[in-house]
């Protein structure tokens, strides 16, 4: 009403009155909190980058302190229900219990602790809303009391007696349980389906032993608690999303209480001196623990939580109806540091300061580990003064932060990329209409998103929406009115379709759709003259012309396409014409082979060429084009690994070159880790890097004695890549995973476990006889967006197997499996 009634030029009133939303809005604050929190606890890598780590926490801890704030300042005191100062607190408390998932090996640190704590304020304070009345019976809010509540008995249960502090015998901690007992019988009856959380919860806390001896023999919940527990799991796996609290769970009700005998010391207790358990009687003491932080120890002061909701009676929570927002929200874990008093706070930089720094920062990441490498589609000088000035494409800017942001070293930003990605989804949607170059560019950006992603089917659809868009608009065609730039852009942008239209798909198995009717633009410029122009330069003359290494890389993708077609018909053909074969592979290694001259000494990979390329800010596009040049190689020779084809005069040479060339894309990938400015992280290295690591394999496994070294030296060296890269990439971890996935990791499935399916299948044969090139190895090599089944192989028994070959194929294969599973030990839960 207010503002209906205020001019359009004159500022808003202020109001000293509660608005009817303002509580409605710090319940969406902190709900877009949430989701941060967990995408680190839910990250792929969070066991071994985020679970230890502090700088995620105090980042999500200050935007709870300023939601915290907020509430205590803004929030009308006389508001009911799931919009009261009491339901804003429960909601605080919860959401702090997330920042930890209690684990065996650290539940005695601070994730226990923290757990203890939150989890006891969030069932006390929905135990007195309810009471009240004041709340509806939500299903949510019957599971995440369930949570809370087992989280609480999970850390009793996993915490030995010594190993205690004072937390755990607060008593918030068995007024809590009682609460959330209480909560689940009364929720039951609204939600009947609910009985088994109802079931489970009251026969765990009747068996964990919330005030324990130390010197109490081992022993775990009664069998037939455990049992009445376990035939109940199918109905809470039904019900239960979160996976940890089923973890948890089935740990209590399988193992014995985790308790010490004498000195006997489990390597995680080790960091941790054992605390003697409070008197019985008295206060307890306050608490102090030493956190590192930057390697500087502070010692911080634990207050004993604030029993806002303490319990009285017969089970009845006790009158806390003059409780102010200070004490519902008072929470002894987050660390308070001691201030003089003339300290001053440091200057703090705006939001939209810290938001224009975090654009070119991600903005910088992009162009270098991306640009110039999977495609090619900005003049950087020119792109990044538009970002400076606010005139950039938002769709175009969202795509690029969103595919960046894996490689920040911030986890904060990294948590972000997932926002951004999908910012640039939505924004790109909205304007899909706009047949124009930024939303091209942005097409593109989206797409090489979901691939990174897992989902081709996406990829594909945005993939084919640039290319249709750049027919539409004739990017091969010179448009007189554009400047030096432009025309180069374009030119980029139409040759950037055709690489990915050949890559995209065949690794999807579909027809190519990226083909041009009127005559082809030429190459793309040599890359540090294009870096060099200005806008308002003329386009450089076809005599002053210098092809780059994207120039040459079209050339290549071209006879890619050709490799591939040939692939396809020996794969779909029923019988192979041994003499089209030959003539094929022949005329393609001639143009090859004409290529490589062409290049002269200087394009040949080389650690001195590379260090050239670096010099000049070149590396990684020099990287990219040995990558591909090898890889093709590779590909045009590998049928000839199939012993089983007719001798030809030139099949051992093909076979041989074959092996040359996947070992140098090992050297290229070995120097890209090893040598600043040529680092190859972007996505389909995944694959690139699988097909090199298949020869190799094959090698090891069928190869001579004195290939084994070597060839096991290099399977070995192409694992770090992988591991490199599955840091950055989903769909990477899929490449080599064996465990059941999500969409979100198809892909990652479809890579690495590309190369376990090929190891298995060369050890189960454990016959050089029966690898063949086949339909099934055509989609290995190409398809590399699908997933790969096993492959089914009746036509050798094993009677046809070499005892004593078999049994040295057995060994290498036994080897070459350590080798992969070394990098498929990564946290399942997660």
């Amino acid at each position: 009403m207010i503002a209906a009634q205020t001019a359009p030029d004159q500022e808003l009133p202020d109001s000293n009155k509660y608005t009817s939303v303002s509580s409605s809005l710090h319940i969406l604050q902190c709900r877009r909190i949430q989701p941060e929190i967990f995408g680190y606890t839910l990250h792929w890598d969070y066991k071994s980058r985020y679970e230890n780590s502090l700088d995620w926490r105090l980042l999500v801890l200050n935007e709870l302190e300023s939601y915290k704030g907020r509430v205590q300042n803004f929030t009308d005191p006389q508001s009911k229900g799931h919009t009261s100062q009491r339901w804003l607190a429960m909601i605080y408390h919860y959401t702090l219990l997330t920042l930890y998932r209690p684990k065996m090996d650290n539940v005695l640190g601070p994730a226990g602790d923290w757990s203890i704590q939150a989890g006891s304020q969030a069932c006390l304070i929905f135990r007195k809303s309810q009471m009240e009345r004041q709340i509806a019976q939500a299903w949510l809010g019957l599971l995440v009391q369930f949570q809370s509540g087992v989280t609480i008995l999970y850390c009793c249960w996993a915490t030995p007696p010594e190993y205690r502090t004072e937390s755990y015998y607060s008593p918030n901690v068995s007024d809590a349980l009682r609460a959330c007992s209480n909560i689940l019988a009364l929720l039951t009856d609204r939600w009947p389906k609910a009985e088994c959380l109802r079931d489970v919860f009251e026969l765990l806390a009747r068996d964990v032993p919330l005030v324990d001896r130390p010197n109490r023999p081992p022993m775990r919940i009664s069998d037939t608690s455990a049992s009445t527990i376990k035939e109940k799991l199918p109905l809470l796996r039904a019900l239960i999303v979160n996976r940890s609290i089923i973890r948890m769970i089935q740990e209590m009700v399988t193992n014995d209480f985790p308790r010490i005998r004498g000195d006997q010391t489990p390597h995680h207790l080790a960091s941790r001196r054992p605390t003697p358990a409070p008197a019985p009687a008295g206060p307890i003491r306050e608490r102090s623990a030493a956190i590192t932080m930057n390697q500087q120890p502070i010692q911080i002061s634990f207050d004993l939580p604030f029993s806002a909701q303490s319990v009285s009676g017969e089970g009845e929570v006790g009158d806390t109806s003059t409780i102010g927002p200070d004490e519902l929200f008072a929470f002894p874990g987050i660390p308070q540091l001691p201030r003089s008093p003339d300290s001053q706070d440091p200057p703090r930089l705006s939001q939209s300061t810290r938001t224009q720094d975090e654009k070119m920062y991600l903005v910088d990441l992009y162009f270098r580990f991306i640009h110039d490498s999977p495609h090619s589609l900005f003049h950087e000088p020119t792109f990044k003064a538009s970002v400076a000035e606010g005139t950039v494409s938002q769709p175009v800017l969202l795509a690029m932060m969103g595919l960046s942001a894996r490689f920040a070293t911030d986890p904060g930003v990294v948590a972000r990329g997932p926002i951004y990605r999908a910012k640039a989804t939505a924004a790109l949607k909205e304007d899909l209409e706009h047949i124009c170059i930024e939303n091209i560019q942005a097409c593109i950006l989206v797409g090489n998103n979901f691939f990174g992603e897992g989902d081709a089917d996406a990829e594909s659809l945005y993939f084919g929406l640039a290319s249709r868009m750049t027919q539409i608009l004739k990017l091969g065609e010179i448009d007189e009115s554009d400047d030096g730039v432009m025309r180069e852009v374009k030119r980029r942008i139409f040759w950037t379709c055709f690489i990915i239209d050949t890559w995209a798909s065949g690794g999807s198995n579909l027809s190519p759709q990226f083909r041009w009717r009127t005559k082809e633009p030429r190459g793309p410029l040599d890359e540090y003259m294009f870096y060099n122009m200005r806008l308002g330069d003329g386009d450089v003359a076809d005599v002053d012309w210098k092809p780059g290494l994207w120039a040459h890389m079209v050339r290549l993708v071209g006879l890619y396409a050709e490799i591939q077609n040939l692939q396809q018909e020996l794969a779909n053909g029923a019988e192979w014409n041994e003499s089209f074969i030959d003539e094929s592979v022949q005329r393609l290694e001639a143009e090859l082979g004409a290529f490589e001259e062409g290049l002269g000494p200087e394009l040949m990979f080389s650690r001195e060429n590379l260090a050239s390329f670096v010099s000049r800010g070149l590396g990684r596009v020099f990287i990219a084009f040995h990558l591909g040049y090898h890889h093709y190689y590779t590909l045009l020779f590998y049928q000839y690994l199939d012993h089983r084809r007719p001798p030809t005069r030139n099949g051992r040479k093909y076979a041989s070159s074959c092996k040359v060339h996947a070992a140098i894309v090992c050297d290229v990938l070995q120097a890209s880790r090893g040598v600043p400015g040529a680092e190859a992280l972007y996505n389909i290295v995944g694959h690139v890097t699988i097909v090199s690591s298949s020869v190799l394999l094959h090698t090891y496994l069928f190869g001579e004695s004195h290939e084994l070294e070597e060839s096991r030296d290099r399977l070995s060296s192409n694992l770090e890549s992988l591991v490199q890269l599955r840091n950055y990439w989903p769909s990477v971890e899929m490449m080599v995973s064996t465990y059941p996935i999500t969409r979100r990791r198809f892909l990652i499935s479809t890579q690495i476990k590309r190369l376990v399916v090929f190891q298995k299948n060369c050890i189960q044969s454990m016959n050089v006889e029966s690898y063949r090139f086949d339909r099934w190895m055509v989609k290995f090599l190409i398809a590399h967006a699908l997933a790969l089944e096993d492959k089914v192989d009746d036509s050798w028994s094993a009677a046809s197997v070499d005892a004593t070959n078999g049994n040295a194929h057995l060994e290498r294969g036994r080897i070459t499996q350590a080798m992969i599973m070394d990098i498929q030990n990564y946290d399942t839960e997660t």
